[in-house]
């Protein structure tokens, strides 16, 4: 029986620690005009951690599949997002939003993501705890008007050390009126179904500086110009008109993937691929040189077949390590890594082949990923 494409796969984030041996001089004093003895040590390097690069919350749809989006434009608004909550905490390194494009390209579009904390109740957006504004460039829509084009953007961070603790409030920016951007939604995923990792605090509701009363129905609610908590799913009523924000299953939510340093890889499911990114932490006072990264897939031998580990370190039984594989095994860096973090994002990739057999067994397992260096 062939598993169901459903079904998903976690991998999660495993520190590889990994020593390197490097070498400082101390020099020695010698008279001008005597002779005489010195000496010299070798500095040693303390080791390195090598922590992947993953999501603390997403709930981006495989495949762009998307069925919906909320357009800025059309509902005067400048500012749209959520208030979540992290499966992981982490220094921050990248956040990936979907968006749907109904029009015309845009050559160069500034977008600006911001996190901030919650206040109190009714929870407007509070103090902004890190914010990145990035020029785009936008595609067209497939048909104009009636196929959009569904892309990602990724907001880099990881020049703020922002450490994320939830819950947080994200907004996502842009002026709706520029040439070309009326017609530029953030893809919505929904939150029964799509929020893969991570928690939505306020089910049926988003954050947005507009009520949203064309897009969300009767629930609408919220002020203009407040960047602020908006009704959007009245669960089954009115049965006629659950607006852009999903039927009885559940709302809908902004498609974004926030990364941390020490995150996890997206649920895989089979067939799919996977990026896998890392950050090496240098303690030492200075730069220490790295030439290759090696990840593998952490297994068992459970009878006669090499099984994942899991994240308990035993087998999974049945739960074939060659279904996944890892490309490039090896990372060449051959550079000097400086001190402090450094990321190195979407070097390699993880793929759960595909084998038209029952895959059921790993459904749900954490697959541990071991880097090691030299």
């Amino acid at each position: 029986m062939r598993v169901l494409r459903r079904k998903k796969f976690v991998i999660p984030a495993v520190a590889g620690i990994v020593a390197l041996i490097g070498a400082g001089v101390a020099y020695a004093y010698f008279t001008s005009t005597g002779t005489g003895n010195g000496s010299a040590k070798a500095g040693t390097v303390q080791a390195l951690t090598i922590s992947q690069i993953g999501p603390a919350y997403d709930s981006l749809v495989t495949g762009n599949a998307y069925v919906q989006g909320q357009c800025f434009g059309c509902q005067g608004l400048t500012q749209f997002g959520n208030e979540v909550n992290f499966a992981t905490t982490g220094r921050l390194s990248n956040v990936v939003v979907a968006m749907r494009n109904w029009g015309d390209a845009v050559s160069s579009l500034p977008i600006t993501f911001s996190f901030y904390t919650p206040a109190v109740s009714p929870e407007p957006a509070s103090k902004v705890i890190a914010t990145v504004t990035q020029n785009f460039s936008i595609p067209a829509a497939i048909v104009s008007g009636s196929n959009p084009s569904v892309f990602n953007v990724t907001f880099d961070f990881s020049s703020q050390p922002v450490v994320l603790t939830g819950p947080v409030v994200y907004g996502i920016s842009f002026d709706g009126t520029t040439a070309g951007a009326p017609s530029l939604n953030v893809a919505l995923s929904n939150a029964a179904t799509q929020l893969t990792v991570g928690t939505d605090v306020n089910p049926g509701y988003v954050f947005a500086d507009n009520a949203l009363t064309g897009d969300a129905g009767a629930c609408a609610t919220g002020t203009s110009g407040s960047f602020q908590l908006v009704h959007v799913w009245c669960g089954d009523t009115p049965l006629t008109n659950y607006g852009a924000y999903g039927d009885s299953t559940g709302a809908d939510i902004p498609a974004v993937e926030i990364n941390v340093v020490g995150g996890g890889t997206p649920p895989l499911y089979p067939g799919d691929t996977q990026t896998i990114g890392f950050a090496i932490n240098n303690p030492n006072p200075g730069n220490v040189y790295v030439n290759t990264v090696t990840i593998g897939v952490a297994t068992d031998v459970n009878g006669d077949i090499e099984t994942v580990a899991g994240d308990s370190g035993s087998g999974v039984v049945g739960c074939d390590a060659s279904w996944f594989i890892v490309s490039p095994l090896t990372v060449s860096l051959t550079r000097n890594v400086a001190t402090g973090i450094t990321e190195f994002a979407g070097v390699a990739s993880i793929t759960l082949h595909e084998t038209n057999t029952d895959q059921s067994v790993c459904e749900g397992k954490n697959v541990v990923l071991n880097f090691s260096s030299n």
